[in-house]
């Protein structure tokens, strides 16, 4: 979908406060995921409910309402400089790229979700509110949850849940790993069907040296929502990223994502699965840069698009000079299983120093007719051998997605998405 068609002017903020939690659908999801150490939910990019292990005996904490803190009187919206000075260390510099979609994030998100794990913590600030033009105001406050070890098995899960008709959100999720932790985070964008929105998220990952975080964003989107997203990261010395993707629902789904290897030493993993069906457009756009010596990423993205479905990737690796010894690679895997779906696949290369290793490779193609024909010999119909085949496809990926309660979700979006009656 050309952006000219978007017709932004007539989508606006939220004004009004929201209301209930999640549909049924959605926190079937959440079990499916399992134990986690958090849940915040994010309605039309509104802090509307936290859950935490606090640091303290006695359970969970469980906040379903979350009030908002007006100014002062008399202060006409303003603050201090004590309190904007604090609000905006928390937040941390907006992120620097030129795009107009992180612009408008940048000047209509609300409540930013911001998790900042250390070895033996993760504390949890969300509902730091910007009230558009004028200031920031407070309207929640920390949540430590102990022992959170290796954090293995128990992600902080975030919720985004985007429902106003006609609206137009503008989620911020900010986590930093500071030296020496590891922790996961699941974040989840959803919509209804039946509800025409906008939504432009922006996420900030920032690891320390020896951090080390597995980031899983899932996007499942109804049929009437439009996503702009994009995703910052960037890695110290020795850490370690996992960051994977999955692109299931929406219209018109783009997603960008630029990734720095800052320190020497670290190493990042980019993974994608997206399954494009009806009219649906998956976009993906995608930097690796190494700024740093010894460094590797590994970036394999794979779907498939049927009906009238067209996906696009296009990806750059960069190693800037200085950073001799990087190990960099880029594959992206599509099927098309229909004459009218298209997939379109751009991998670059720009290398300005020696003594690297870097490769890209892209495939684009139908369904192998021997696999076809073995299975269709056996007595399997064509409908049910196509979705096998596509199913055997994506396992792989799938079981590569690092939280494994994501796995169970993911091959249950994809089964259904290729079972789904398409629209012919």
């Amino acid at each position: 979908m050309p952006t000219r068609q978007l017709q932004s002017s007539k989508r606006r903020p939220v004004a009004e406060r929201a209301e209930g939690l999640l549909p049924a659908h959605l926190s079937g999801i959440l079990d499916q995921i399992g134990p986690r150490l958090a849940l915040i939910v994010v309605r039309n990019g509104e802090v509307v409910a936290v859950e935490a292990r606090p640091n303290r005996p006695g359970g969970s904490h469980v906040s379903n309402d979350v009030p908002a803190q007006a100014p002062d009187a008399g202060t006409s919206g303003t603050l201090d400089a004590s309190r904007t000075a604090e609000a905006s260390a928390v937040l941390g510099p907006a992120v620097e790229v030129r795009d107009a979609f992180v612009c408008l994030n940048q000047a209509f998100f609300i409540d930013p979700v911001v998790v900042d794990a250390t070895p033996s913590t993760v504390t949890l600030t969300y509902g730091l509110r910007v009230g558009g033009s004028e200031s920031l105001r407070f309207s929640g406050s920390a949540v430590e949850a102990p022992d959170h070890g290796s954090g293995e098995g128990t992600p902080i899960v975030i919720v985004n849940w985007i429902d106003a008709e006609g609206s137009a959100s503008f989620p911020r999720t900010i986590i930093r790993v500071h030296s020496g932790a590891r922790t996961q985070v699941v974040e989840i964008m959803a919509s209804p069907d039946d509800v025409s929105a906008l939504v432009c998220p922006v996420t900030q990952l920032d690891l320390g040296d020896g951090a080390a975080l597995d980031y899983v964003f899932l996007q499942l989107l109804g049929k009437g929502t439009t996503q702009f997203g994009y995703q910052a990261s960037s890695a110290g010395q020795d850490a370690n990223l996992v960051a994977f993707s999955a692109s299931i629902g929406g219209a018109h789904a783009r997603l960008r994502s630029d990734s720095v290897l800052a320190g020497e030493g670290s190493s990042s993993q980019h993974l994608a699965a997206y399954v494009g069906t009806g009219d649906q457009t998956h976009d993906f756009r995608t930097l690796q840069e190494h700024a740093a010596r010894r460094t590797t990423s590994d970036l394999v993205f794979v779907g498939s698009v049927a009906d009238r479905a067209h996906s696009v990737y296009s990806g750059l690796i960069r190693v800037r000079h200085g950073a001799a010894g990087t190990r960099a690679f880029q594959t992206n895997r599509n099927l098309v299983l229909s004459k009218t779906a298209r997939a379109d696949s751009v991998p670059n290369l720009d290398i300005q120093d020696n003594d690297v290793q870097c490769s890209h490779a892209s495939a684009i193609g139908p369904i192998d007719e021997n696999q076809r024909y073995y299975l269709e010999s056996r007595g399997v119909p064509p409908e049910a051998a196509e979705r096998l085949i596509v199913l055997g496809f994506f396992d792989e990926m799938i079981r590569r997605a690092p939280v494994e309660g994501v796995q169970k979700v993911l091959l249950s979006a994809v089964a259904g998405k290729l079972g789904a009656e398409r629209d012919e």
